[in-house]
């Protein structure tokens, strides 16, 4: 018995036919970027103008691609503090739409897009201060971060 996955060609690419994460916990891809890290650090004190992109890769939709389907990541942009700030934020997100959101509720907000019921890696670039400020929030990088991928390292 060959322990190989089988392949098709098509068009010159090899299209496997058997899933790449068989696990049931296939991990999700959640890259974060933190703006203006110090204000969230120390609470937001008296400036709230933040905010945070979010963007995920679940690998279960990597098993379902076909050779002809392109590639989706989901992706998003909080913000918090003043309208003059989150409109110049939202002119600059060429992802999707901004949404403004309160600063008590960042954590929360956090915590709906990097779900707790699938395993974790955590994606970013230069990525200490955007962990500092997952930390100051109360992020628990136990419950199902698996890995922390730093692609500035």
């Amino acid at each position: 018995m060959n322990p190989r996955p089988q392949a098709t060609k098509n068009g010159g690419l090899q299209q496997s036919q058997q899933p790449l994460f068989p696990s049931p916990l296939e991990p999700i891809y959640v890259a974060i970027d933190f703006e203006r890290t110090g204000f969230i650090i120390n609470n937001f004190g008296p400036r709230s103008d933040t905010q945070v992109g979010i963007s995920i890769l679940d690998t279960r939709d990597l098993n379902l691609l076909s050779w002809k389907k392109a590639l989706s990541l989901a992706t998003y942009n909080f913000v918090t503090g003043s309208d003059l700030y989150c409109a110049e934020s939202a002119e600059k997100c060429l992802w999707g739409t901004s949404e403004k959101i309160s600063p008590r509720s960042m954590l929360k907000t956090v915590r709906k897009y990097a779900r707790r019921d699938r395993n974790i890696v955590l994606v970013g670039h230069g990525f200490g201060g955007d962990l500092a400020v997952l930390s100051s929030l109360g992020f628990d990088f136990q419950a199902s971060v698996i890995g922390i991928l730093d692609t500035a390292n």
